[in-house]
């Protein structure tokens, strides 16, 4: 049935000059996962549609590439860069009609043909002349409620990875014996930086942020900082730029590296290459500027050979001291996220050098606890990528099944 039996376009326009600043105003819809984001800022010096419960969402420029969605909001805005629509309720249901018009298959049709102008008529002519499959609604209903219960599943499998990585931190303070809560009970972590707070000048190095040189003490093992568990001096990355990865040399960046210490899929080589900067097994790199300052992340041979970027800092550890997959994990933890929170220089944007580094706090067990954490990490990290993986694969799946049950 062609788009044009089912929508129809809304002119609900608000002029710069009668909007309020009451309304949230649409941002953008994301191509991959069909969220939509909202402007930080309401004030505008632009003519808005206004948008009500229920109303289709499609972006005029990247309308092929799936920017399409239901507001589910309440009353909203959006940017004459958007059109809204009605949906013809009788015959398609709205989220049938958001998961088709989004689908690989139905973009796939439309790529290449990019509409000009998709706010006019003749733009509504150019999307209403699509057909879609059209089940009954009952069927409709039904293909959706399928679908979601997988999603539902996979999401659930996602939670349980996120409730494993909780339970990694919660160990950490137990087995480091960290005292969750002071004589009143309250968190220690979550109020080290909520309240009005006394410091010795003694214990200050810095007047720019709040800086003491640990937020709390384990009562079994001894404290040091990074300065004792590494040899040689710290090492500022390549200031190369990137390019398409070359299949020989890997170039590590900041943004290559995940929360969880991997690397994401995505590879790139630099242009340029020195023995100065190549990684060793074991090579420890902690992120210095940017918004994911103080990111970790661990070097194995089984990556690759490969060097990293400028605004990563390497650190050799010191084995006889530290188990270099120990000081990964306790680097992961609140305790470590505290004291980067607490001692990032923020200018034109976060950062922390390599003697500031040096001068972090950590708690060491003997080599034998260590291990202990070593493995109990390790099993865990296995069960989350293993979760991960299952959500992941559910989602696929679910999709390809949708797209099956309808196009095929």
């Amino acid at each position: 049935m062609p788009l044009r039996e089912l929508i129809a376009p809304k002119k609900n326009v608000i002029k710069k000059e009668e909007y309020d600043g009451l309304l949230p105003i649409v941002e953008k819809i994301v191509f991959k996962t069909g969220k939509v984001v909202f402007r930080d800022k309401k004030a505008t010096g632009m003519n808005l549609y206004s948008l009500q419960q229920g109303d289709l969402l499609i972006s005029n420029i990247n309308f092929h590439q799936g920017a399409t969605a239901l507001n589910t909001f309440g009353e909203i805005a959006a940017s004459t860069h958007y059109q809204p629509y009605s949906i013809n309720l009788n015959k398609v249901d709205p989220e049938f009609l958001v998961m088709v018009l989004r689908s690989s298959y139905f973009l796939s049709i439309i790529s290449g043909k990019k509409a000009q102008g998709i706010k006019n008529e003749s733009g509504y002519n150019f999307i209403g002349s699509f057909s879609i499959p059209l089940p009954t609604l009952k069927e409709q209903r039904k293909i959706v409620a399928l679908y979601k219960a997988k999603m539902e599943n996979a999401e659930n499998s996602a939670s349980k990875a996120e409730q494993a990585e909780q339970a990694i931190n919660s160990y950490l303070l137990d087995v480091l014996d960290i005292g969750k809560g002071n004589e009143d009970g309250e968190d220690i972590l979550s109020n080290a930086y909520k309240y009005m707070r006394f410091v010795h000048r003694k214990n200050i190095s810095r007047w720019d942020v709040y800086n003491e040189k640990s937020i709390v003490k384990s009562r079994l093992y001894k404290h040091t900082n990074l300065l004792n568990v590494v040899i040689d001096k710290p090492q500022y990355g390549a200031a190369y730029s990137s390019q398409v990865f070359d299949g020989k040399m890997r170039y590590i960046r900041i943004t290559d590296i995940n929360e969880d210490g991997s690397l994401n899929e995505e590879k790139v080589s630099a242009k340029g290459y020195s023995d100065h900067y190549l990684l060793k097994e074991n090579d420890f790199l902690i992120a210095r500027s940017g918004n994911t300052v103080g990111k970790t992340f661990l070097y194995k041979n089984k990556f690759g050979k490969a060097i990293f970027a400028g605004y990563l800092i390497r650190f050799k550890l010191d084995e006889t001291k530290v188990i270099p997959e120990y000081l990964l994990a306790y680097t992961k933890c609140a305790l470590y996220k505290e004291w980067i929170k607490g001692n990032m220089r923020v200018s034109a944007q976060p950062n922390i050098n390599s003697q500031q580094y040096l001068d972090s706090p950590i708690i060491l067990p003997s080599l034998d606890v260590q291990s202990k954490i070593v493995e109990y990490v390790g099993k865990q990290k296995d069960e989350i990528n293993t979760l991960r993986q299952l959500a992941q694969t559910m989602r696929a799946e679910a999709l390809i099944e949708f797209e099956n049950e309808i196009f095929e």
